[in-house]
């Protein structure tokens, strides 16, 4: 699935670190928005040409994974457009089957 262009930053909460933003945002740009306001994710891979889609998808481990765990593990909520066109939010709550 191309997700170029739903690369949008939404929000970002300065002050708890929670960012907002479309599945083709990549690491790369995150970083540029994050860092200045003191804020580096807890998860990276090895390179920062990936896209929050990609990196949900994947479930990526950076070397710090045995301490922090995957890049899922701090997703707080998506929504998932599946292949017949349903979508569903979610969340540790709302849809966890999925």
């Amino acid at each position: 699935m191309d997700c170029w262009r739903l690369d949008r930053f939404i929000r970002l909460d300065a002050e708890t670190g929670i960012l907002r933003c479309e599945a083709g945002v990549l690491l790369s740009e995150i970083l540029c928005l994050t860092v200045p306001e003191g804020w580096f994710p807890p998860v990276t891979p090895g390179t920062r040409f990936v896209t929050v889609g990609g990196t949900i998808a994947n479930d990526v481990h950076g070397k710090n994974h045995y301490r922090v765990g995957t890049f899922g593990r701090h997703i707080r909520r998506f929504e998932l457009l599946r292949s017949d066109g349903e979508r569903f939010m979610c969340a540790l709550n709302d849809n966890p089957g999925l």
